[in-house]
């Protein structure tokens, strides 16, 4: 779970380590001063979605740190109302394919906002729309994670789940302990669970290969790869049999050779005895002639 730099009081009057860190005194801003850094922004969001526009992209990317930086220690709500507009870049994530590293930071943006809507609340007396909103986009934030976590890439997925298990306990049911927060508690309904129990299972818990199967694994891997490169696999292959064909040829040849050569040598030590009058060595067969049946 990303923790907060501090701690806060929550809504229900009691000491949270969940809640965003204490609200510190910030200078009011002037309208015109708001009105530019929203349009800004939004003119990022334009260019940093556009998959073909680096620079848009990275523009986007560092606007999303600096704010999140910011989120994490103040409330800037008032400076920049950012939530619609990230929200609208999270969809959009699930939509189409955007840069991964500015989707993640959108969902741990977004958790930052609305923990701060949470701690703005009244708990005396809070207004039934802010509740009522409140609680719509902590629900639609969940729905766009849990898609993530379905179709996301690993970095994504991470950033997803760690956001649902934040808003599951922030707006979990010790919100009952003030009556007016009772209508905030969020609860997922099964299919979500079984999702994050399984992610849970298969990413934390599951069972690397050996090494030594990975290994061969990679080798088969390039194998196939250089073998599908190649323009005329075929030939290759003939090849291949055809020398390890020769191979075997030559090795019985040599083979042979070894066994006729001690018969040669008998055989002429044999005729260099009888040419001495002594008697010859048995020889059954012409050694030539079993060379030539051993070829």
């Amino acid at each position: 779970m990303r923790m907060s730099s501090g701690t806060a009081p929550s809504p229900t009057g009691t000491s949270s380590t969940t809640s965003c860190p204490s609200r510190q005194p910030l200078p009011s801003p002037s309208g015109s001063s708001s009105m530019s850094s929203s349009v800004t922004f939004n003119s990022n969001i334009t260019e940093g979605l556009d998959t073909e526009n680096e620079q848009g992209e990275y523009k986007l990317l560092v606007d999303m740190k600096r704010l999140y930086a910011f989120y994490q220690a103040h409330d800037i709500t008032d400076l920049a109302d950012i939530e619609s507009d990230v929200s609208g870049i999270i969809t959009k994530a699930n939509q189409q394919q955007i840069n991964d590293d500015i989707t993640a930071t959108a969902v741990m943006l977004m958790q930052v906002i609305l923990s701060w809507a949470l701690y703005r609340t009244n708990p005396s007396e809070p207004s039934k729309q802010d509740l009522k909103r409140l609680r719509k986009s902590v629900v639609q934030l969940i729905q766009q994670c849990d898609e993530l976590i379905q179709f996301g890439v690993a970095n994504v997925q991470k950033e997803a789940f760690i956001t649902v298990c934040d808003m599951l306990i922030i707006f979990a049911p010790q919100l009952k302990q003030n009556p007016n927060y009772s209508s905030l508690i969020v609860v997922p309904d099964k299919s979500v669970q079984i999702r994050l129990r399984d992610y849970v299972m298969t990413t934390v818990f599951a069972e690397e290969e050996p090494q030594q199967f990975q290994d061969e694994e990679d080798d088969e891997a390039k194998t196939e790869v250089l073998i599908e490169k190649t323009p005329n696999v075929s030939l290759i292959r003939q090849t291949h049999r055809l020398q390890h064909h020769r191979n075997a040829v030559s090795g019985a040849h040599l083979r042979a050779v070894l066994q006729v050569i001690p018969r040669l040598r008998r055989h002429r030590e044999a005729d260099h005895v009888e040419s001495a009058g002594t008697k010859p060595y048995e020889v059954h067969a012409n050694p030539a002639t079993q060379l030539g049946a051993a070829v």
